[in-house]
């Protein structure tokens, strides 16, 4: 993995992870109910500000029409969550992640998970207009002592995250700038995108039943499984993946599962709360529940591009990964410019070593405490380890 990918990774831990370890690789485990989603503009979001009449449900829906009726409720359920063009969420996030019994069944993973106290958890304040958003994240131990404090935003496709650690004197400061961070599940729905976890799937059925429309599909080797509510209006109630692998220690069940609950209100539907729940059994016992329950929101109000930003105080340490190897410098009084900040990429990456060009010049003390000089070495094989003890 080379520097700019650590760079979309960590950019991706921080907003996708909501500032956890739990990954494989770059993509966080718990973005992995949704495909990867293409790149939707503010004018795909915008609709009229006048819903058009809601289509009737229909009578039956099973294959080989289910297909069919599924994706056209899909599309509804698009175009409803289009309608949300801007909103400010206040939130609470509480997350258990236990080592599952042995012998552990999928319809039990949930309640052996909940038993278990909570782990982390954190405070946010999410905005969001069109396709910008910016999350205010304050990271808390079980105890809820304050842990870090972090500001990841994406404005006009350019990601941004402020973390900060420490108190007072011994606060520290590290920004990074680079790719689009991913969002989770419970991201995506939070800003009305609910639909993006539902491309990618091939769907067999599709049945109303009292309000709701149980949706059934594969997406490759998965079982899928979304209930919809159809009033007041398309939204995302449950969406549940499940699989079998077999890994280097035996085969194992692996599973997601969304659980999303809602209010009525005068203005409409509103978000309430929202379970996440990820789980693997058989050879390997592991599960994780993220449980998320929404403490205000205001949806379709005014949000400032101003309070989008994500700025940097003099003194944070940045990485800016636009360039390959990042760009690494100290914030000044003010932000650098595009130009600014390429100059000073040229000027940094003459210092690394490129493949076909010399090795640049190292020179350190041996243990008897003579100098040594890579130089010195030139047409030899060479291998230098960098280590440290404490």
């Amino acid at each position: 993995m080379n520097e700019k990918t650590r760079i979309r990774c960590a950019l991706g831990a921080v907003a996708a992870a909501g500032i956890t370890a739990a990954s494989v690789g770059c993509q966080p485990v718990s973005a992995t109910l949704a495909p990867p989603a293409a790149k939707k503009s503010a004018a795909t979001r915008a609709t009229a500000a006048k819903p058009p009449a809601r289509p009737a449900a229909p009578k039956s829906a099973n294959s080989p029409k289910g297909s069919a009726l599924a994706e056209k409720a899909v599309a509804q359920l698009k175009k409803d969550e289009a309608r949300v063009k801007s909103g400010r969420i206040s939130l609470h996030v509480a997350q258990r992640q236990v080592d599952l019994p042995e012998g552990t069944q999928r319809a039990t993973v949930r309640s052996a998970i909940a038993k278990a106290p909570v782990g982390t958890q954190r405070r946010e304040y999410l905005l969001f207009s069109g396709d910008d958003w910016k999350r205010d994240v304050t990271v808390m131990d079980a105890q809820g002592d304050t842990q870090a404090h972090y500001l990841v935003g994406v404005a006009k496709d350019l990601g941004r995250v402020l973390q900060e650690t420490g108190r007072a004197e011994k606060l520290e400061r590290v920004g990074q700038v680079g790719p689009q961070p991913d969002q989770t599940a419970p991201d995506r729905l939070l800003v009305m995108r609910g639909a993006d976890l539902l491309e990618g799937i091939t769907w067999s059925s599709a049945k109303p039943s009292k309000g709701l429309m149980t949706l059934s599909g594969t997406r490759g080797e998965d079982r899928v499984t979304a209930i919809l509510r159809t009033a007041p209006r398309y939204a995302l109630e449950k969406l549940m993946m499940a699989g079998d692998t077999v890994t280097p220690q035996g085969p194992v069940a692996r599973g997601q599962e969304l659980k999303i609950t809602h209010e009525v209100t005068k203005s409409g539907l509103a978000l309430k709360s929202v379970e996440h729940l990820i789980y693997i059994t058989g050879a390997l016992n592991r599960g994780m529940l993220s449980t998320y329950k929404i403490e205000g929101s205001q949806i379709n109000v005014p949000v400032r591009p101003e309070e989008l930003t994500v700025d940097f105080p003099a003194g944070t340490l940045v990485a800016d990964g636009r360039f390959d190897p990042p760009v690494r410098y100290k914030q000044g009084d003010r932000e650098l410019t595009l130009a600014e900040v390429k100059a000073l990429h040229e000027k940094q990456a003459a210092r690394f070593a490129s493949v076909g060009k010399p090795a640049p010049e190292v020179q350190l003390k041996t243990l008897d405490g003579k100098e040594a000089k890579l130089s010195e070495h030139r047409g030899k094989v060479v291998l230098l380890n960098w280590f440290a003890s404490w």
